[in-house]
């Protein structure tokens, strides 16, 4: 498996800069799961080059109603279903 060659430091960067700027506070701010996934997506696409349809199935509807953030949620199938082979 090939990872995108942008330096860990700046993904750093751009995930806490997404994550300050994507939470949401009430049941109103919160996104559509088509809206949600698509963020799934764009995260994993920016480390790998692949997007989330290219890797093995995760829960992402069970991460969704547990209201996690789509950092959060990829981060947790990194972990559970990934075996951590993301370097976040």
């Amino acid at each position: 498996m090939s990872y995108n060659s942008t330096p860990s430091h700046i993904l750093i960067r751009t995930l806490n800069e997404y994550m300050s700027q994507n939470e949401y506070g009430s049941i109103e701010d919160k996104p559509s799961f088509d809206e949600w996934y698509k963020e799934c997506d764009k995260i994993v696409t920016g480390i790998l080059g692949l997007g989330v349809d290219d890797l093995p199935d995760a829960q992402w509807m069970d991460y969704y109603h547990d209201d996690m953030s789509p950092f959060d949620a990829v981060d947790t199938a990194n972990i559970d279903y990934w075996d951590g082979q993301l370097p976040l």
